[in-house]
């Protein structure tokens, strides 16, 4: 057959360009695609990334002009806003700007020989004979084709490909009414005499983020951060898309209302992200899924970057293997599929447990989950850094008084505990190898174990 690659990567964010990075260093023939211009690449947003995905792939620390803020305490406010906790910053993310690290790492991908094309807007895959052979490609008002031994969705919340895939190629996306979040955020310079008045009157702390949980709905954040210093200020709100509430940017107009200090917005986004679990299938004949289009983000705060990284690190070793040796079948991408699933897509899945049992929460319930102790420092150090969420014996005591407080909590809490580690024993044991019969085994115990979860609120 006629190829005009060897790899064809759609979507030009963290995920892709470290795909088309690893896989054009390997000696293959790869083309990076993105809907964006060369000078548009990137949403300019906000993000938080884990260190030890980013620097082992990135050979140490973002560069100085990459990094907004570096937090060094962050507090979490229950909905009426009260401190539940208060955590010194441990050093184990990084705040980046997404539009800057995304434009360096398109450049490394071309230094190590992949093609950039800007402005290709991916419609639909070209499939010959149950194989997927590339894609269709929207570009200016014309079209165009583009053939590849390979080709990979890293299309992020658009996920391009997948959304329009033939069901008989194996690999869906599941939607569920929770699974949207809406987002919102802007870094805005301040006015420095009123933010520091915010600060005296405890409605904001110096070098510190600020996060209230929710305050519009169980699945929503107001997260903020201020720096003196600098003169800057960041705000982001995040809520579910199904909620009945005020937009995100309602929501941050009336944060700017309350603390009084920010100005001129210098830079935001906006947009949807899909937190839910991994789609269950992540490869197909010659196709094969990363980043948020494969639901690769943190079920429970909506970040998905590092994860993407750490996808496309798996795919491409297991992508230069198949190339090398024969085509990239199923089979042959099947060891990016197993190693990402029974690894960090199995605390994933036991987040999403968590994410979907919160929405039975009421307000006062999730007020009493942040303030009387049931919400520990320990536990956000593990969801940022991915840890599967098993308390510690030390923070036993004071999780044993908040819910002693509210005997209410404890049906829920060991229910949700039982699943999430059902969740992570299920994942863990996603199948190694490619078989058909075994997946479906899989993915209908899959189904059942989440049925209870999504059944509320559908």
């Amino acid at each position: 057959m006629n190829y005009d690659y060897d790899v064809l990567v759609i979507g030009a964010g963290p995920g892709g360009c470290i795909a088309a990075r690893e896989m054009a260093a390997a000696g293959l023939r790869v083309c990076l695609c993105d809907r964006s211009t060369r000078e548009d690449l990137g949403n300019p947003i906000v993000i938080e990334l884990e260190k030890s995905i980013w620097d082992p792939l990135m050979g140490g620390a973002p560069l100085d002009q990459e990094i907004p803020y570096n937090a060094k305490q962050v507090n979490i406010f229950s909905p009426r806003g009260n401190l539940g906790i208060a955590v010194k910053d441990e050093g184990l993310i990084y705040a980046v700007y997404l539009h800057k690290i995304v434009r360096r790492m398109a450049e490394q991908a071309q230094a190590a020989g992949a093609q950039f094309l800007p402005q290709h807007s991916a419609t639909q895959a070209l499939v010959e004979d149950g194989y997927v052979v590339g894609a269709r490609f929207r570009v200016g008002r014309g079209s165009a084709k583009i053939r590849a031994r390979l080709t990979v969705d890293a299309s992020g919340y658009d996920a391009a490909l997948v959304r329009k895939l033939d069901p008989q190629l194996g690999i869906e996306l599941p939607e569920h009414r929770l699974d949207n979040v809406a987002a919102e955020n802007h870094i805005c310079n301040i006015d420095r005499e009123a933010a520091q008045e915010a600060v005296n009157k405890g409605l904001a702390g110096d070098e510190q983020v600020w996060t209230k949980l929710a305050f519009a709905g169980n699945y929503s954040t107001e997260f903020a951060f201020l720096s003196l210093r600098q003169e800057l200020g960041y705000i982001l709100v995040g809520l579910n898309a199904a909620y009945d509430q005020p937009t995100p940017a309602e929501l941050i107009k009336a944060y700017a209302a309350r603390v009084g200090f920010l100005g001129k917005r210098l830079i935001g986004g906006k947009g949807l992200i899909r937190v839910r679990r991994a789609i269950p299938r992540l490869v197909t004949d010659g196709l094969a899924v990363i980043g948020e289009a494969a639901c690769q983000v943190i079920p429970t705060l909506g970040s998905g970057a590092a994860g993407s990284m750490l996808a496309a690190k798996y795919l491409s070793q297991a992508a230069v293997a198949a190339l090398n040796y024969g085509r990239p079948s199923t089979a042959a991408l099947w060891p990016y599929a197993w190693r990402y699933m029974s690894g960090r897509g199995s605390v994933l899945a036991s987040y999403d447990i968590t994410r979907l049992l919160l929405e039975r929460f009421s307000t006062e319930q999730m007020t009493a989950f942040i303030e009387d102790g049931l919400l520990q420092p320990e536990d956000q150090a593990t969801s940022v850094t991915v840890q599967p969420m098993i308390p510690s014996l030390s923070s036993m005591p004071a999780r044993a008084r908040g819910l002693y407080k509210h005997p209410d909590l404890l049906p829920l809490f060991a229910g949700q505990g039982l699943a999430m580690r059902r969740a992570r024993k299920l994942y863990a044991a996603y199948p190694r190898v490619w078989d058909p019969e075994l997946f479906q085994r899989w993915r209908k115990a899959e189904r059942e174990l989440f049925k209870p979860a999504e059944a509320f609120g559908s």
